[in-house]
């Protein structure tokens, strides 16, 4: 009986080990960490996508980690990052991302490219990393959902870039 205790006991201890060393999954490729975007603006001059695009950054970017950190209204370029949680499988990683506006007349281009992410706690124990410490090495899950909260944003940044307007 001591037999079977002791070979449950190495069975367990290797699953869990196993587990935990591929915890995370596939790390995802380069050609997946980033998207670009143009989005035509008939009719808006490049100051007028500027100011709703700065608006917008400003009203969708309020997380501590999530700023702008260049803007150059001459040259119609916005720079700044972008945080997201995700939830995958246990863990609840943060992916902080930059988010690139360039502008000019009737149109923008959009990137979001340079991924970097932590994790930052986990369902069962909350918070645990005060400090995250980011990596590139990002599991191919994760990735897949930051690239969905992009598409969103995205879609976002389209529909308020066509409906926003200086005028009032």
């Amino acid at each position: 009986m001591k037999y079977l205790h002791k070979i449950v006991l190495v069975i367990s201890i290797l699953v869990f080990m196993s587990g935990c060393a591929g915890q995370y999954g596939p790390k995802a490729l380069e050609s997946e960490k980033s998207v670009e975007n143009i989005i035509n603006l008939d009719g808006k001059t490049k100051d007028v996508i500027y100011i709703n695009a700065n608006a917008w950054f400003v009203d969708n970017l309020n997380s501590a980690e999530s700023v702008i950190q260049f803007q150059d209204k001459e040259a119609g370029k916005i720079v700044g990052k972008y945080t997201a949680d995700i939830q995958e499988t246990m863990y609840i990683f943060r992916v902080k991302s930059t988010l690139s506006i360039d502008i000019k007349d009737n149109k923008a281009m959009v990137r979001i490219y340079d991924p970097m992410v932590a994790v930052v706690g986990d369902k069962f124990n909350g918070q645990y990393n005060v400090v995250p410490s980011y990596s590139s090495d990002i599991p191919s899950p994760v990735m897949d959902k930051a690239k969905l909260g992009w598409l969103k944003l995205l879609t976002d940044l389209k529909a308020n870039l066509g409906k926003m307007s200086t005028d009032w």
